[in-house]
């Protein structure tokens, strides 16, 4: 941990101490209450209907050196209270895919019974300028997907069902490189560290909370190349390489069909390395503008990594952690966004697996209270067959409700 914290401190330095005049800050910090109730299952949890309160603080920020090197940093300080604990998928971490971040980064500062505190370093990354291009070294985010609701291009720590925070993406540990290609176009090289789950986190014999741990795998690390340009008002992208133990090709569109409707188009190939055998998964999108207020949203998916049956899956829990993601084969979703002012906006999205014909619907609503400060209370709520005898039924029926309030202040 000290050497970690001597590297923020050098990093500060380099921004704070030569040349002040020269340097700019711009920060956020985000609070969050969330209240998460999980059905009761007796196949699956001793405690009736388990309650999870959690408050979150982020504090996120880039200093700049002459507007062109900068540091970028985001940290989570987190606090939960369980009602009881039967397993300890409780103890994972926020918003975070482990496939592709270090846990040594993640410190656990308390646990106890039925508490937990700990502190997790979201992003740390340096930007530099190389002529026209930028080199982005550290945990930082990777976005790949351009679709509304279903986004099977987003591979690197996509967000959770139960994240309602509409202004962060995650990061993970990367080394990206790019570029501006003639008229509108960007290219991009990018290396993902791949790790492998060392120890999950468990209770030791006397009480004492061993953290999860994982190692780094070169073989599970991912190489991409990305170009992404515009042609007759359609931007186009194209993404190959490796992803983990798969060779991955990536694409996608997304245009306007006449002053009203838009078209999104996206999707994904995996092909095994072992074995050579693939996956297809894409989704294809409309949004209708019904007027300046009020924008309609449409799609439907198809995940060629899904289940035919849903039975067929192991015994598996939902957490706010480690949720049940697209377990199924097709789904539809739809979902609008309305400003009711030009301040407060409403937005709601319900999705359904035609699989199990279970659904989930999410609903938000943003309040802005001035430039500088956000307010948000989210809704989620998961409908579908419970599991019976510890089957699973149905991807969305073990989803918890989910309650949260936030607030955003920036400076």
């Amino acid at each position: 941990m000290s050497g970690h914290i001597a590297l923020i401190a050098s990093l500060l330095a380099l921004f704070t101490v030569s040349e002040l005049q020269a340097h700019s800050y711009e920060g956020q910090a985000h609070l969050q209450a969330l209240s998460v109730q999980k059905p009761h299952d007796p196949d699956l949890f001793i405690v009736d209907n388990q309650n999870i309160e959690r408050a979150t603080y982020r504090e996120a920020g880039v200093l700049s050196y002459k507007k062109l090197v900068k540091f970028e940093y985001a940290f989570y300080l987190v606090g939960q209270h369980l009602s009881g604990r039967d397993d300890l998928d409780h103890l994972g971490l926020l918003y975070s895919d482990p496939r592709h971040r270090s846990y040594k980064l993640d410190y656990y500062l308390q646990n106890q019974e039925l508490q937990d505190v700990y502190g997790i370093i979201d992003r740390f990354n340096l930007r530099v300028p190389i002529g026209e291009q930028r080199l982005t070294v550290g945990r930082a985010p990777i976005e790949l997907s351009k679709s509304f609701i279903f986004r099977p291009n987003d591979i690197f720590a996509p967000a959770n069902y139960n994240n309602l925070d509409p202004y962060h993406k995650s990061g993970v540990d990367a080394v990206q490189l790019q570029g501006p290609l003639a008229p509108l176009g960007e290219w991009k090289l990018i290396a993902v560290a791949g790790y492998e789950q060392d120890r999950a986190a468990q209770m030791d014999f006397d009480g004492t909370f061993l953290p999860p741990s994982n190692r780094y795998n070169a073989r599970q690390s991912s190489i991409l190349a990305s170009y992404l340009n515009t042609f007759f008002e359609y931007s186009m992208q194209v993404t190959v390489g490796t992803y983990r133990d798969n060779y991955i090709v990536m694409g996608g569109s997304e245009g306007q069909l006449n002053d009203t409707v838009g078209l999104r188009i996206e999707g994904k190939q995996l092909i095994s390395r072992k074995d050579q055998t693939g996956q297809v998964s894409f989704v294809l999108g409309l949004d209708y503008r019904w007027s300046e207020s009020l924008l309609l949203i449409g799609e439907f998916f198809v995940n060629g990594e899904g289940l035919d049956r849903i039975e067929d899956t192991e015994k598996v829990s939902s957490t706010p952690y480690q949720p049940l993601a697209q377990l199924g084969r097709q789904y539809l979703g739809a979902g609008f966004t309305y400003d009711l002012t030009p301040t407060v906006k409403l937005r709601s999205i319900a999705q359904m697996n035609f699989t199990d014909s279970s659904s989930l619907v999410s609903a938000s609503l943003a309040y802005s209270l001035s430039d500088k400060v956000d307010l948000n209370l989210g809704l989620l709520k998961g409908q579908g067959a419970r599991t019976f005898e510890g089957q699973l039924r149905s991807e969305y029926g073990t989803y918890p409700q989910v309650v949260a309030f936030e607030a955003l202040i920036r400076w």
